[in-house]
C-alpha cells in the first residue's frame, strides 16, 4: 500500500449508526468506510464499548415508545386470592383471603383472630342416608369440600360465644345423663315393670338422646360463628355476619356480588 492510500484509508471515518437487531435487547454498531473501493463493514455489540456504553447511558428516554420483547405492556397478574364480596346476605370469600380486622358479629374493631376450617358438602348428598349410614359417611368424607378461615372478633362477641358454648355443652352433659339414667331405670324394671313405667322411660331415652343431637349441632354453629353455605374449590359463602359488616364490605371493596354466583 502506498502513502497516498494509506492516508486515504486513515482519512476515512468511522460513523456509529444504529444497526438491525439480531438479537431482542442487543444494539450493533456499524462502521463503514466511506469509498466505494475501500468499504468494509464489521459488527461489534454497542454495549460492550465505551462508547456505545456512553450513548445508551445518555440517551433519553420517549415515554411513547412501545414496548420491547423483554418488557411486556401488561404484565401477567397473580392470583393474590384476596377477593371478597357479599352476595344477598352471604359473604363471599376466596381461599386465602383476610378479612378486615374488624368483628364480624359486631362491626367492632377487632382484637382476636379465630381460625376454623370449614366443611360442606351437597344438600343432595343426604338422600344417600337411605341406603345406609355408612355409604353416607363415605361419600361425605370423599366429596366435602373444606375451607379455613381466619376470623376477627371482638372480645364481646368472643367472651359471648364461649359463655353459649359452655351452656350447650352442660346440657349436653345433662342429655347424655338422662340417656344413662333411662337405660338403666328400663335395666331394672324386672319382666314385670308397673304400668306406664316402660313408656316413661321409652319416652325419656327418646327426647334426651334428640336433645343431646341438637345441643351437640348448636354447639358446633356457635364454635364456627360463621355457618358455610356453599364452598367451591376457589370459592365460599357463609352466613351469620353482621349486617353493618356486609355493608362496610360492600363499601370497601366496591363489589357486592361474586363472579362465581352460587347455583
Amino acid at each position: 500500500m502506498n502513502i497516498h492510500a494509506e492516508a486515504e484509508l486513515r482519512s476515512k471515518r468511522c460513523n456509529p449508526v444504529v444497526g438491525s437487531q439480531p438479537e431482542v435487547g442487543e444494539r450493533e454498531l456499524l462502521c463503514v468506510g466511506a469509498g466505494s473501493h475501500l468499504e468494509f463493514p464489521f459488527h461489534f455489540p454497542l454495549s460492550k464499548t465505551p462508547l456505545g456504553a456512553f450513548l445508551t447511558m445518555n440517551q433519553p428516554s420517549n415515554p411513547f415508545a412501545g414496548p420491547t420483547a423483554q418488557q411486556p405492556a401488561y404484565p401477567a397478574q397473580k392470583p393474590t386470592g384476596s377477593y371478597i364480596g357479599v352476595e344477598l346476605d352471604q359473604l363471599v370469600l376466596q381461599h386465602g383471603a383476610v378479612l378486615p380486622q374488624v368483628c364480624v358479629k359486631t362491626n367492632q374493631p377487632a382484637t382476636r383472630l379465630l381460625k376454623r376450617k370449614f366443611h360442606w358438602h351437597h344438600p343432595a348428598l343426604t338422600i344417600t342416608i337411605l341406603g345406609g349410614l355408612l355409604i353416607y359417611v363415605i361419600l361425605v368424607l370423599i366429596l366435602r369440600k373444606s375451607m379455613e378461615v381466619n376470623i376477627p372478633m371482638s372480645e364481646e362477641a368472643f367472651a359471648k360465644r364461649k359463655k353459649w358454648m359452655w351452656i350447650n355443652v352442660m346440657g349436653m352433659i345433662l342429655c347424655l345423663l338422662a340417656v344413662i339414667g333411662s337405660i338403666f331405670g328400663m335395666a331394672t324394671l324386672g319382666r314385670m315393670p308397673p304400668e306406664g313405667m316402660l313408656a316413661m322411660y321409652i319416652c325419656l331415652l327418646v327426647l334426651s338422646f334428640i336433645g343431646l343431637l341438637v345441643f351437640a349441632i348448636v354447639n358446633g354453629r356457635i364454635a364456627n360463628v360463621l355457618a358455610p353455605k356453599k364452598i367451591t374449590d376457589m370459592h365460599g359463602w357463609f352466613r351469620g355476619c353482621h349486617p353493618d359488616y356486609l355493608q362496610g364490605i360492600k363499601a370497601a371493596h366496591g363489589q357486592p356480588a361474586s363472579p362465581y354466583p352460587v347455583r
